[in-house]
């Protein structure tokens, strides 16, 4: 884990710690202070306002008249100005800025804003005029029609581009006439002609980044765009005034219109990008590359997301069921260690219903689809950390703030060039300088980089909550090993039943009432293993942590407990007691689970420091551990586990929900069995597949995705490096300028999706 900056103070805004020398934690924070203050709202310091209850849901129609909508406690806001994850900080940030509006949810994959108020507090005109004083275009959509709005945006778009395509190359026509030595007549016309052609490049084409470069001022803001967008006004500015004084020197359309041209070329590139990022969800990432057999369609296969409600399906042997679905074969085998933890198949008959996640074992089965892939109920648990998933990263907060400080060097140094050589020499300097110079990589590059290891993660099963803990996970150089259900495979077996007094059947009747009220590994090996006998009345029940379970039956109180000094290397050793007199004893035994030995000593390969710790007896531990070849700490309660990892910057790895406090305590916590919902909320990272074989891929895709975001900084470093001095020097042309910028972002993002292939696909 990488050592914290140094604390000098709390957040003004949100009392968190901020860095040594700043008033608030994070760029977000600072913008809704000024927001506050300058709207006179700082009176919100000193309330405690809760969210309101669940909202109803409301449906509309694209475009819906904002009127329509007042009496809707809840509405969905397509966003035009989404740009960068900065957006993500400041959007989620309007209750502080309106208590009237209880929260407010970014998709930033898919530009969508989700907004809830308090009803009748506030209208929805209200809150579309604060997005627009934040920079935002927003208009009301439907739940049905987020596609629609999508499309219309990238037809917009087009339209932008193909406009300034239009006008770049007509404007280059002309200016090559120029170049050539056109007699005077004609370069002054061809000037005039320039700019009506440039015109409406430079006014509607551009118009998104003048939005994107001045829009952040009004908040006291600098944006990523600001220097391009005073260089095509400073452009603009100097070629019209050349032309008014009938000179053919100073005039730039040709370098404005191509800049204009290759930035919306390149954005539109990036923006496609990222929308095939955001289609494929997490669900659909765990079941990427299966295709099903749709009954009664000759020769028509599915892949999950288009699988639709009603769909009849062939499922194998072996395959994951991709939607909430009803059986319609006889019966069928599924295995639910996905959902629930449960390793054992579970029967189940015509008729039943079926969730999606589960994996037939056995015969192939058929099933009726009850609603779309990305509508059943596993896909919105996973799809509650997507949203999540690029906040609060270390490395986009730090791009944050460099992105600010480039922008404030690189202008100063353009009018510390102009006022040094107040001549054209220096104009052409300070704009070659300003148009040259790319923050591409704090812009974009860091995540796309992200988003595509998160992606590619979630296809061999990995699951990060949040980008923050791939990067942690890069940074930890010790792992804590959980061992039973673990490096175990937490399936107890009953080796032995030795019977020391009383009944042997109420002995057994007794123990499986107990066990039945017990989720424990333990408790399904017994509970198994006393399938033939009924269970017996069972009152006052309860588990002794570490130790086992008791209650009253009949008017008796009976006890299953560990039997710690008959332990035998190995094995568990229970005692069924009744009334604290022993009536028999329980060896069970756990095998190491397949894979186990070559995912540690592919992990110690790593560089990593492993410990196993175990609530279980020493002899068991340290036989486990011998295997292993690791150091091992035993008889350890689950307070003790955390209390061991805690400040350690380690890794907990363990089950969902046995070692939620150590995973609490743990700079990143992995759960590798257990429910899937337990384990996404108590854990950072979910392994769905049996193993530690995905601990020892997320490991190496954490470290390759953070070797890609050092290179693109020091590829962006250099290259602003170089192309800076140039400019600076006389060396660049405006021109060259305007073709180079726009090309250094899109070899930034080649070389990412180049180095992602090879290292992490």
């Amino acid at each position: 884990m990488r050592p914290s900056p140094v604390i000098a103070m709390l957040c003004r805004h949100c009392g968190l710690a901020a860095p040594a020398g700043s008033m608030f934690c994070c760029s977000g924070c600072e913008t809704v202070h000024d927001l506050l203050v300058s709207r006179g709202l700082t009176h919100f310091y000193d309330l405690n306002l809760p969210l309101s209850g669940s909202p109803r849901p409301v449906t509309r129609d694209m475009n819906t008249p904002v009127s329509e909508i007042q009496s809707a406690e809840k509405t969905k806001f397509y966003l035009e100005g989404i740009h960068c994850l900065g957006c993500l900080w400041l959007l989620e940030k309007l209750p502080e800025l309106d208590p009237r509006i209880t929260s407010s949810a970014l998709d930033i994959s898919h530009q969508i804003l989700e907004v809830h108020i308090q009803p009748g507090s506030i209208k929805w005109s209200e809150v579309i005029r604060l997005l627009g004083n934040l920079g935002y275009t927003a208009k009301p959509i439907a739940e049905h029609s987020e596609n629609e709005a999508q499309v219309k945006d990238q037809r917009k778009q087009l339209a932008r581009l193909a406009l300034a395509g239009f006008c770049a190359g007509n404007v280059m026509l002309l200016s090559v006439s120029i170049y050539a030595g056109t007699d005077a007549w004609w370069s002054r016309n061809f000037g005039w002609l320039s700019l009506g052609l440039a015109l409406p490049s430079l006014s509607y084409a551009a118009w998104p980044i003048y939005r994107s470069a001045f829009m952040p001022l009004r908040q006291g803001q600098l944006s990523v765009d600001l220097a391009i967008g005073l260089a095509l006004l400073a452009g603009i500015t100097t070629s019209v005034w050349s032309l008014l004084q009938g000179s053919a020197q100073g005039i730039y359309f040709d370098s404005l219109t191509m800049l204009i041209f290759l930035l919306l070329a390149s954005r539109t590139l990036l923006n496609r990008f990222r929308a095939s990022l955001a289609k494929e969800s997490p669900f659909l990432s765990l079941v990427k590359g299966e295709r099903y057999e749709r009954l009664g369609q000759e020769n028509q296969f599915a892949a999950p997301e288009e699988v639709q409600a009603g769909d009849r399906l062939l499922v194998k042997s072996g395959q994951t069921i991709p939607a909430d679905a009803t059986l319609l074969s006889e019966y069928g085998h599924l295995d639910l260690s996905l959902l629930t933890g449960e390793s054992a198949p579970v029967k189940c008959r015509m008729g039943d219903p079926l969730d999606s996640g589960s994996r037939i074992v056995g015969s192939s089965v058929e099933i009726q689809a009850l609603r779309p892939a990305q509508a059943s109920r596993l896909a919105k648990i996973l799809e509650q950390i997507r949203v999540f998933q690029l906040r609060r990263s270390p490395s986009i907060e730090f791009a944050d703030r460099m992105a600010r400080y480039f922008v404030l060097v690189v202008l100063s140094l353009a009018l510390l060039t102009i006022l040094l050589i107040p001549s054209e020499a220096g104009l052409q300097r300070a704009l070659a300088l300003v148009i040259v110079t790319c923050p591409c990589v704090l812009a974009f590059a860091i995540p796309l980089t992200l988003t595509r290891a998160l992606q590619l993660a979630a296809r061999r099963g990995i699951l990060f909550r949040n980008a923050e803990k791939l990067e942690e996970l890069a940074a930890a150089k010790k792992i804590f090993l959980d061992k039973t259900g673990t490096v175990t495979t937490g399936q107890f077996e009953v080796l032995r039943w030795e019977q020391k007094n009383g009944d042997p059947l109420e002995t057994r009747a007794a123990a499986r009432a107990l066990e039945l009220a017990s989720t424990h590994p333990v408790a399904k090996a017994i509970v198994h293993f006393t399938k033939e006998v009924q269970a017996s009345s069972l009152s006052d029940f309860r588990e002794i942590p570490g130790a086992g379970v008791c209650g009253r039956l009949r008017g008796e109180i009976w006890s299953v407990l560990r039997l710690e000094e008959a332990s035998k290397c190995g094995e568990n050793q229970l005692g069924v007691f009744r009334e604290q007199e022993l009536q028999a004893t329980i060896a069970l035994g756990d095998s190491l689970r397949e894979g186990s030995v070559a995912a540690v000593n592919a992990l110690r390969s790593l560089g990593l420091d492993l410990t196993l710790l175990s609530g279980d007896t020493e002899d068991n531990v340290a036989a486990t551990a011998r295997v292993l070849g690791i150091p091992w700490k035993s008889r350890m309660r689950p307070e003790e586990k955390a209390a061991f990892v805690s400040g350690m910057g380690g890794v907990m790895v363990g089950d969902g929900a046995n070692d939620a406090a150590a995973f609490q305590a743990a700079a990143v916590g992995v759960a590798v069995a257990g429910a899937m919902e337990l384990s996404l909320k108590n854990s950072d990272l979910v392994l769905t597949r049996p193993g530690l074989h995905s601990l020892v891929e997320a490991f190496k895709i954490s470290r390759q995705t953070m070797a890609i975001i050092r290179s693109n900084f020091s590829v962006t470093l250099a290259y602003n490096l170089c192309a800076g001095i140039l400019a600076l020097t006389g060396h660049m042309s405006p021109l060259l300028a305007a073709i180079l910028m726009p090309l250094s972002a899109m070899s930034v993002y080649l070389l990412t999706q180049w180095r992602s292939s090879r290292g992490l696909v």
